[in-house]
């Protein structure tokens, strides 16, 4: 298993910015070659400088509480401190997939326990909607307009591969979508095979 580089154990919310600013856009009418359908590198595979293209790793604050590696196409999570959480995400723009009813999904699987109290989030893969609300001044920033978790829940205990799913609508006034895989457990979190496509009931 080769560790991720020490740049990428980011560990604070500012450190969720691109790892590689070239390779977090892209025009996202477009389908990754390899099955990640909209989804930028799904492999999780390195570039020539070492870093994991098209994702960011960071916690919640403070000191570095996760470890981030990469096993043969599967992502690792490991919870090695107290912070709360820590996750992987990837921001897309919102520039062709607006109006648009998307499926993200992805294989799941690990050991947990909550003996460092109740999660504050879920455990899991995720996806925040940003986006400027009508009547609000442009010099703001954009607003969260919504959030998802993924399902089945993961809760403590020991969780074979399983598909967790979440299907969401990308309003209109959407700006970017940002996709995560967290960990609020105590305990390891592996991911494989992640997707984004068109939902198809």
């Amino acid at each position: 298993m080769k560790h991720a580089q020490p740049a990428v154990l980011a560990i604070s919310l500012a450190a969720t910015a691109c790892l590689l600013s070239a390779g977090c856009r892209s025009d996202s009418d477009g389908a990754d070659s390899r099955d990640g359908g909209l989804l930028l590198n799904p492999a999780f595979e390195r570039g020539a400088d070492g870093f994991v293209a098209s994702w960011a790793f960071g916690q919640h604050a403070g000191e570095r509480s996760y470890s981030f590696d990469i096993d043969a196409d599967t992502l690792v999570i490991e919870r090695v401190g107290p912070e709360p959480w820590g996750q992987a995400m990837q921001t897309l723009p919102a520039t062709g997939i607006a109006g648009r009813t998307l499926e993200f999904s992805a294989e799941i699987s690990g050991v947990f326990s909550d003996q460092s109290g109740a999660p504050l989030s879920p455990t899991g893969l995720g996806v925040r909607i940003n986006g400027r609300r009508p009547g609000l001044p442009a010099a703001l920033d954009d607003a969260i307009l919504s959030t998802r978790h993924g399902a089945p829940a993961i809760g403590a205990g020991d969780h074979g591969w399983t598909i967790q799913r979440v299907v969401f609508e990308v309003p209109e006034i959407a700006t970017e979508i940002q996709l995560s895989f967290r960990l609020a457990l105590d305990g390891t979190l592996r991911v494989r095979n992640p997707r984004l496509v068109d939902f198809t009931p």
